[in-house]
């Protein structure tokens, strides 16, 4: 008996079932679509209707081959971003990452499902005409050919923008593209050397490529992972639970994690046993499920809240690793051409006449592959399409000019921030709230004019209407002024560069000048104010408040490469002739069509390149110890003047070392670059200020490492009080207050006059910056998690009682010498070592008696060397010492178990045959500061203390 016979197709394919129903399938499938799968027995289907719809190529994508290709589409440059969204949306956002990847391989399936049931669809273009006619067919087309064209997009700028990390201060010099950047020229190379990809007809050989992606993201996970164990950054952040807040935001970064789905319907058809389709879909979904989770969690474990969007780049850039990550990065890219433009390749085929030969087919589609791409590379690097974010740390204001006349920010923080400065200087209107009802009432004046009234005791805001005159008046409420928001035509810049003078012959011998000998013309602003409080520095251990409260501060050692030497390091690296054509051009340069954007690019690249003369470096080196750690600043002739102070705009790099000649001269090369970037430009051309008028000279000086950092307002921000000093407070580098970073400082109010402090505020700040002594002088800095519980500014009244009085001491000094209110920036960085034994002694509470005995006589300084000073006068204490050493004398038994000085009955001699009057005698300020009753319980204090050790009397507690 004759079986029924198959659809026999005009490939000669064919598919049979026996008349005992075994099922020949699995051998060989029928692959045209044009054929219904029912046949009649005993009749042929000719299959003639097949050649509408033939196959490019045979099906010969193995499961192997399948598993890498999606595994390929998948993964790549989303996974730099899921530590960044985890760090925002908290750990239990990780269940949304996993749940989206569910979701998006049960949709694999579906789709396996569909094609199954329907041969006839090869595509989501077929599947769309087949649920709604043509113009589900149109609309399919437009999303799918969009798709494939942005993502080519993206991956090209990408490339390029990954390309200038990499080769960030190189330079080529090439004739015939002297118009492109290094990273350009990079890009064009890179984007040439991958268009044979494209050439690639099967997805069986393409899967090379995707191997080649799947190498490199696992390249990047390794080298992640090689940093947590290896790289001296510790992985000890807090990942929070949950921010609901966040979850709108990162879930865009979670789904376009699985982007990919557009290759999927090749991915089937292309595949020798489609009902491992399901199979396939699982085991790729559930491997870059497991590395998207895994690297998060690191990630974020390993860098916390400030992680980078892209996390190669908050790897430390001086390991190794990090140069390998980078570098993949760079390769991911061009490892995906070929297969997210196989869709648009394999539609394009189908629509060729059925007997164009196979080697036609393949130049033809050669060529249209070539010219797309050669277009969007020409897009990408000519239309910025993703638009670097610029910092909203005052990038907007001055740039923007008069189209902005007021800001309202839904966050808080701290009043002299770069945002904030400049806001105010440009009479911006600046709101900080983070009151979500508050906010919903603002929502309502949208477009429309309105009044605002905000003083010290709150904010007004009522519907309003522009004067006659085109302005509107504000009234400064808590001043004697008013401020004028002038209308754009109206408005009028009084702000200018001073010219600064041509490099002086010392300076071009290998001079630099000394900070106390830094003036406003060689110099700039920034360093000859430096200069100026250096010199009051060393006056003003003599200066007193009227409450005898020191007015004493120092100042790091400094010194300044002055301006010029810029100049000089472009005409030894034969540059000044590009270099004065790109200025010339950047004056006029639209902002539109991207043309600003790449002139800055080249001025930047071309100056970060330079190497500055070896007799500057040599000079550096001979002004600082070999082993100093340095911060490299901008000074220059366009910052820190009267209605300009370009607050952060210009670079400053921390944590160098002149005994790194390359990694110091690096970061003496980004600080001059940092006059041309685009808002630096910008600014200035708002301004009026001509661009070649801009010049920078280079502050350089110690790096500290402080215990808080502060501004200190000399006038009050926030009610005008002349009467009092206002500082605002941050744990470690004061990064955290200037960069706007999202919390609340310490906020201490001072009367100039009687002393009273107030707290107005306690710091919340997540993380706080600090300089690794142990660490590489990088030009980084670590992030650790703030423990407030340990900070005295948040746990103890009389820290801040003594350092409110003391700031305000300060601060009034150089309100006086300078002549007008001032805001200051400062650090406090010693803790006195009395408060430090006595911190060291609480953390012990707890522990068993025997440890505690043991590590007293490690660690405790002896009750007689902490006595001793201040009983013999050979130094002044405070208040705030004076207390910490009564507490320090009043602890438990254990506190005092050790011997002190090997003779307990000579230190209670000295304490008991002290009087107040041998005190005032030693230290005659003290009168000052204390009261002879408070010198007395002390003294008092110090007496039961060291009768206890003696075991002359029972412990009391005084």
């Amino acid at each position: 008996m004759w079986g029924k016979l198959g659809c026999v197709s005009s490939l000669n394919q064919v598919a049979s079932e026996s008349v005992h129903g075994g099922n020949l399938a699995a051998q060989q499938r029928v692959m045209t679509s044009g054929c219904d799968v029912c046949v009649e027995e005993n009749k042929v289907c000719k299959g003639e209707h097949s050649l509408d719809h033939q196959e490019p190529a045979q099906a010969n994508s193995s499961f192997a081959h399948a598993v890498i290709n999606m595994i390929g589409m998948l993964i790549g440059l989303g996974q730099l971003s899921t530590p960044y969204a985890l760090a925002n949306g908290g750990w239990a956002s990780a269940f949304l990452l996993i749940g989206l990847g569910i979701i998006c391989a049960y949709s694999a399936h579906i789709l396996g499902k569909c094609l199954e049931k329907n041969p006839k669809s090869r595509s989501y273009i077929d599947i769309g005409q087949h649920a709604f006619g043509a113009k589900g067919r149109i609309l399919a087309a437009t999303f799918i050919y969009m798709e494939i064209f942005m993502a080519l997009v993206s991956y090209t700028i990408s490339l390029h923008d990954n390309l200038f990390t990499v080769f960030s201060g190189t330079r080529l010099n090439l004739s015939w593209a002297s118009n492109l950047s290094t990273s350009q020229m990079l890009t064009v190379v890179a984007v040439l050397a991958a268009l044979p990809s494209l050439w690639l007809r099967n997805l069986s050989s393409i899967s090379f490529l995707s191997f080649g992606g799947i190498f490199m993201s696992l390249v990047i996970f390794i080298s992640v992972a090689c940093t947590a164990v290896f790289g001296g950054v510790k992985a000890n952040h807090k990942i929070p639970v949950l921010q609901i807040h966040n979850i709108p935001a990162i879930s865009g970064l979670y789904i376009f994690s699985y982007a990919g789905h557009i290759v999927f319907p090749n991915l089937y058809k292309a595949m020798k046993d489609p009902s491992k389709f399901t199979q396939v879909s699982i085991v790729s979904f559930a491997s870059v499920m497991a590395l998207y989770t895994s690297l998060a969690f690191m990630g974020a474990k390993l860098f916390g809240p400030g992680v980078n969007s892209q996390i190669t780049l908050s790897m430390p850039k001086h390991l190794f690793v990090t140069k390998i990550a980078l570098w993949a990065t760079v390769l991911t890219p061009m490892t995906k051409y070929a297969l997210e433009f196989a869709p648009f390749a394999i539609q394009l085929e189908q629509h060729l006449p059925a007997k164009m030969s196979s080697r036609n087919k393949l130049i033809i589609r050669a060529a249209v592959g070539s010219f797309l791409l050669l277009i969007i590379l020409t897009l990408a690097l000519s239309v910025p399409y993703f638009e670097y974010v610029l910092s909203l740390t005052g990038s907007l204001v001055t740039a923007a000019g008069s189209n902005i006349v007021a800001i309202i920010l839904l966050q808080e923080l701290p009043h002299l921030s770069h945002l904030g400065v400049r806001a105010r200087q440009e009479k911006v209107v600046f709101v900080t709230c983070e009151d979500n009802d508050k906010v919903k009432d603002l929502e309502m004046f949208t477009g429309k004019y309105v009044r605002l009234e905000a003083s010290s005791t709150g904010v007004n805001i009522n519907l309003s209407s522009p004067d006659s005159n085109g302005y509107l008046v504000l009234k400064n409420l808590s001043g004697t002024e008013s401020t004028t928001v002038e209308a754009p035509e109206a408005q009028a810049t009084s702000s200018s560069a001073f010219r600064a003078p041509l490099l002086s012959q010392d300076v071009s011998a290998g001079g630099v000048v000394l900070l106390a000998d830094a003036d406003t013309l060689t110099s700039g602003a920034k360093a000859a104010a430096c200069g100026r409080l250096a010199s009051l520095a060393a006056v003003s251990d003599k200066v007193y408040s009227d409450r005898g409260v020191p007015a004493s501060f120092r100042t790091p050692a400094g010194a300044v490469i002055p301006f010029g030497s810029m100049e000089l390091a472009l005409e030894q690296s034969k540059s000044m002739e590009t270099f004065t054509s790109l200025i010339e051009q950047i004056e006029t340069a639209r902002v539109e069509g991207g043309e600003l954007d790449k002139l800055c690019c080249q001025l930047q690249e071309m100056v970060s390149a330079l190497q500055p003369p070896k007799d500057i470096i040599d000079s550096i080196r001979r002004t600082f110890p070999s082993n100093a750690r340095l911060i490299v600043r901008s000074s220059a002739n366009v910052e820190d003047l009267a209605g300009m102070s370009a607050a952060g705009l210009y670079e400053s790099i921390p944590n160098v070392c002149p005994s790194n000649p390359t990694v110091f001269a690096n970061a003496i090369a980004r600080v001059w670059a940092s006059l041309y970037t685009r808002r630096a430009v910008l600014s200035r051309r708002a301004a009026g200020v001509l661009q070649k008028e801009a010049t920078m000279a280079v502050l350089v000086q110690e790096m500290l490492s402080p215990d808080i950092s502060f501004v200190l307002h000399t006038l009050s921000p926030t009610d005008r009080d002349h009467n009092s000093v206002e500082a605002e407070i941050a744990p470690g580098l004061g990064e955290t207050l200037a960069s706007g970073t999202r919390g609340t400082p310490w906020r201490l109010s001072s009367g100039k006059f009687d002393g009273i402090v107030r707290t107005q505020a306690f710091a919340n700040f997540s993380e706080e910056m600090l300089v690794s002594s142990a660490g590489p002088a990088d030009g980084e800095v670590i992030r650790l998690t703030v423990d407030y519980s340990k900070k005295p500014l948040t746990i103890d009244p009389i820290f801040r009682q003594q350092l409110g009085q003391r700031l305000c001491a300060v601060g009034f000094f150089l309100e006086r010498k300078f002549g007008s209110p001032q805001d200051v920036e400062g650090c406090l960085v010693v803790i006195p070592t009395c408060r430090k034994s006595y911190e060291e002694g609480e953390e012990e509470e707890g522990e068993e008696e025997e440890e505690e005995e043991e590590e007293e006589e490690e660690k405790r300084i002896p009750m007689g060397t902490m006595l001793k000073p201040y009983l013999k006068g050979k130094r002044k204490r405070t208040m705030f010492q004076l207390q910490y050493i009564w507490r320090r004398l009043r602890g438990g038994d254990n506190e005092f178990s050790a011997k002190v000085d090997g003779d307990t009955e000579i230190v209670h001699a000295e304490v008991r045959d002290t009087s107040v009057s041998d005190v005032l005698s030693k230290d005659p300020k003290l009168k000052n500061i204390l009261h002879e009753d408070e010198i007395k319980e002390i003294i008092n204090s110090a007496c039961l203390a060291s009768k206890m050790l003696s075991n002359d009397v029972e412990k009391v507690d005084p």
